[in-house]
């Protein structure tokens, strides 16, 4: 008769780090689980011509069972099973006949727990009613899909093509899962975060699969390429809507939003120079005297097309404010230094802003720059002042001089320093050897500092001017679909994320320094 397949064996087991506050009892804190006391388990752990309808495992310590018919289960799933405690060790039994030459795994999943402090044991059993266990086994690596870093908290498993029938799963030990006790044949294999503890990858659950969907074993095997764990994509939503001044209104989404983008509020399509989407998941949106209480607002894109409802509130605080937070630009082609202030007004409309009022103060000899002009975006506005400016200064915009939905702001002082174009480095970065699109991060100490995207036939330089003396790194987005933005994957389809290439080792930008620097696709990623 044909042997039929399972799972992991009992190589131990897996600790969870999870412990909370117990008895206090003066003494250190228990981070042990409950261990199981191998050589005393009966049956044996790999045995062959099982023929009992008991398992019973001592531990090492006294412990409680925690909703033992969902966490303790077999597979195949040929037995109903009882289990029981009787001091410190674990009774496991069945009416039910199994069936002859097949291989078994009683998994134990978080269903062992110590009784003061609540550490998870996770624990296979494996025995065969044949004469021979199955001997193969799949090891593959486990790794968030954007930054490639190991993955622990999770379950693979391995799953029937057909049936979709559980076959085995585990959990990744330093970041590498293995699936042992296997007989040759074909499975699916997944990694997801099993929120609702089912061992079923679940549409919102965090998930990574195979490449090919499929892995055929008719030996031992370890995939060189690691399965790739993402957050699926939201359907996009908006999630809120909250009114900043008297005509402006912030809208949140729950995803990333594409542009170009649509507004349409209480049934009037706004113009373009009316909202922006200031990020990919949040807008704005300028509304002049609503003349209802309730606001309804559609917003359409390729990615989204929601609708939300909102009653308006009165307005605690209507005056218009400047936010602290100020971006510095030096634009050495245009021979200005550039800030940017960011508003809760309207900015985009005429006559905003009396630049005569402001101005930078030198924190030295008091000397007065003044302002050469300004641009308006949305919320936020760009002042202009000369280039090559050094040390500390006061920007100050004096009161009245910022002007929006008939309020006017108070006045704003903000110190900022700044430095001569001698303090900062540059990189030029040749992406030339990446065919298709491409979208590029630069990060600074892992803060994101620079982006940009590059169509499949651009040519790809990205020069990289007034760069803070630092190392740099870099990641790279293959962009398939060619959106200029990474986009996850799909597991109903085998969509598998796009590639990141991840240039983790440093780039050190001195002041004064151009770094020449080439990056070439990264053959392993797939």
């Amino acid at each position: 008769m044909v042997c039929k397949y399972i799972v992991i064996a009992l190589v131990g087991l897996i600790v969870s780090s999870c412990a909370q506050i117990g008895t206090i009892n003066g003494g250190e804190k228990d981070i042990a689980a409950p261990k199981p006391i191998i050589e005393k388990t009966f049956p044996q752990n790999e045995t062959v011509n099982f023929k009992s309808n008991t398992v019973t495992i001592p531990f090492d310590e006294y412990f409680k069972l925690v909703n033992p018919l969902n966490n303790i289960q077999i597979i195949p799933p040929h037995a109903s099973l009882t289990s029981s405690v009787k001091r410190k060790t674990l009774h496991i039994t069945w009416d039910d006949t199994l069936e002859s030459n097949t291989t078994y795994a009683i998994y134990l999943t978080n269903a062992v727990k110590d009784l003061t402090e609540g550490n998870d044991t996770i624990i296979q059993y494996v025995f065969s009613t044949g004469s021979f266990l199955d001997t193969l086994s799949f090891s593959v690596g486990v790794a968030d899909a954007w930054t490639g870093e190991p993955i622990l908290d999770c379950v693979v498993a391995m799953y029937h093509p057909e049936t979709n029938k559980l076959i085995s799963f585990t959990e990744p030990k330093n970041g590498i899962a293995t699936l042992n006790y296997l007989r040759p044949g074909s499975y699916h294999v997944v990694a997801f975060v099993d929120e609702n503890g089912d061992l079923k990858p679940q549409p919102f659950e965090n998930v990574g699969f195979i490449e090919q969907g499929v892995v055929v074993l008719d030996s031992s095997f370890v995939d060189s390429i690691p399965l790739r764990v993402y957050t699926p994509e939201l359907l996009p939503k908006i999630t809120a809507i909250h009114q900043l001044s008297p005509c402006v209104f912030e809208v949140d989404f729950n995803t990333f939003i594409e542009s170009p983008i649509s507004f349409t509020v209480n049934g009037v399509q706004l113009k373009e120079t009316e909202y922006e989407l200031s990020t990919p998941t949040k807008g704005h949106f300028k509304l002049i005297r609503p003349n209802t209480s309730k606001l309804e607002l559609i917003v359409t894109s390729n990615n989204i097309h929601d609708t939300i409802v909102q009653r308006l509130k009165p307005i605690i605080d209507s005056s218009l404010t400047i936010e602290q937070n100020i971006s510095l630009r030096y634009l050495v082609d245009d021979n200005k230094t550039s800030l940017t202030l960011n508003t809760n007004g309207w900015m985009n409309e005429k006559n905003s802003i009396d630049t005569s009022q402001i101005y930078l103060k030198n924190s030295l000899d008091s000397s007065i720059v003044r302002c050469l002009g300004y641009s308006c975006q949305g919320t936020s506005v760009t002042l202009d002042f000369p280039t090559g400016l050094e040390g500390s200064y006061v920007l100050i915009c004096e009161k009245g001089v910022l002007f929006s939905c008939s309020k006017t702001a108070g006045r704003f002082e903000k110190k900022i320093t700044l430095y001569s174009l001698d303090a900062y480095g540059e990189i030029k970065l040749d992406l030339n050897n990446y065919e298709g699109a491409i979208c590029v991060e630069v990060l600074l100490r892992e803060e994101l500092v620079r982006t940009q995207t590059f169509a499949a036939n651009d040519e790809k330089l990205f020069f990289l001017k007034q760069l803070p003396p630092g190392e740099y790194s870099f990641k790279v987005v293959r962009d398939k679909n060619q959106n200029g933005r990474w986009d996850v994957g799909n597991y109903s389809e085998l969509i598998q994320p796009e590639p990141v290439d991840i240039y983790s080792k440093k780039t050190k930008v001195r002041a004064g320094w151009l770094v020449n620097l080439t990056l070439s696709p990264k053959e392993k990623v797939k």
